[in-house]
C-alpha cells in the first residue's frame, strides 16, 4: 500500500495526479522495472489478471471508487526505504505522464505476461506468476 500511496503522492504533486488505472499499470510496469534495478520485488502482493489488465486487489479495492476520475489524495510520505525513493522517483518522471490507453496498450499486448493468463477471459481473477512476469519483461516494460 506504501508504494501505491508513493506513486499517488508524487504524481499528484506533479501535477499529473493518477486514475485508478493509471495507478494498476504504473504499479506493474514500476515492479517490473524495480526489478530490473534490484533484483528483487518492489513488494510481495501479485497480481491478478482482470479485464483491465494486471491489477493488485488490495489496491483496487482501496481507490475503486475513484473510477476514471483522477485520485486526489496526497500522502505525507517524505520517502521509501533506501534507495526505493530515487529508483521510483526516476521511473515516474519517465512514465507518469503515459496515457492509460497506452499502459493498457503495453501491458495487455499479445504474447504478455497478462495475456497469457488472462486469455480472453478464460483466466480472470488469477495469479499472474512472478515468474511470468520477469521472463515476459525482457520486451514488455514501456519506456517513454
Amino acid at each position: 500500500m506504501n508504494i501505491a500511496r508513493f506513486l499517488i503522492d508524487y504524481c499528484a504533486r506533479r501535477r499529473a495526479p493518477l486514475s485508478h488505472l493509471r495507478l494498476q499499470h504504473l504499479l506493474y510496469i514500476g515492479w517490473i522495472d524495480y526489478f530490473k534495478n534490484k533484483k528483487t520485488y518492489l513488494f510481495p502482493d501479485d497480481f491478478h489478471a482482470w479485464k483491465s489488465g494486471p491489477v493488485v486487489p488490495e489496491i483496487y479495492h482501496e481507490y475503486w471508487v475513484y473510477g476514471g476520475r483522477p485520485i486526489d489524495m496526497e500522502y505525507a510520505l517524505a520517502s521509501l526505504a533506501g534507495e526505493d525513493t530515487a529508483i521510483l522517483a526516476t521511473f515516474l518522471e519517465k512514465n507518469m505522464r503515459v496515457s492509460a490507453r497506452a499502459l493498457v496498450k503495453n501491458s495487455c499486448k499479445e504474447g504478455s505476461a497478462w495475456f497469457a493468463i488472462y486469455r480472453n477471459g478464460e483466466g480472470t481473477n488469477r495469479v499472474i506468476p512472478k515468474t511470468i512476469i520477469l521472463n515476459d519483461a525482457g520486451g514488455n516494460v514501456y519506456d517513454a
